[in-house]
């Protein structure tokens, strides 16, 4: 409810979604099954306030499927039973303790477009490969 009063241009959430999660385990955190953690806790919480669309589902379900090829239909019912809310991917760091970090940890999340998907890892081996490939000389 606060993000929601601090950023009211959000709600709605008009446009695919994806999250980034930074996660500071607490001080003497036990071992944790990330993929878990953001899956069962994080994203479901997103769905729930930002309830961002997954697709042009909304769209789809306005297609009358007796209007069109009976291909074609059946993959618009399967649109429309997907959820109305989703998150199109999600990747999450775990970032090394220092001193001063709180002793029960955090989870920060960075938001950004669901459109088109390219993990941090894919966008620096990217800029590296050019770096490599190009002429010094230039």
């Amino acid at each position: 409810m606060e993000a929601k009063t601090r950023t009211p241009l959000l709600y709605p959430l008009l446009t695919p979604c994806g999250v980034t999660i930074l996660y500071l385990p607490p001080l003497n955190a036990s071992k944790i099954d990330l993929d878990n953690l953001i899956r069962e806790s994080i994203i479901p919480a997103v769905h729930e306030i930002l309830q961002p669309p997954g697709t042009q589902r909304d769209f789809l379900l306005q297609i009358n499927p007796a209007d069109v090829d009976p291909h074609l239909a059946e993959m618009l019912e399967r649109y429309k039973r997907g959820p109305k809310f989703h998150i199109t991917g999600y990747q999450v760091f775990v970032l090394p303790r220092t001193a001063e970090d709180p002793e029960n940890g955090n989870v920060r999340l960075i938001l950004h477009s669901g459109d088109v998907w390219e993990t941090t890892w894919q966008v620096l081996d990217s800029a590296l490969t050019k770096w490599e490939d190009s002429d010094p000389e230039d």
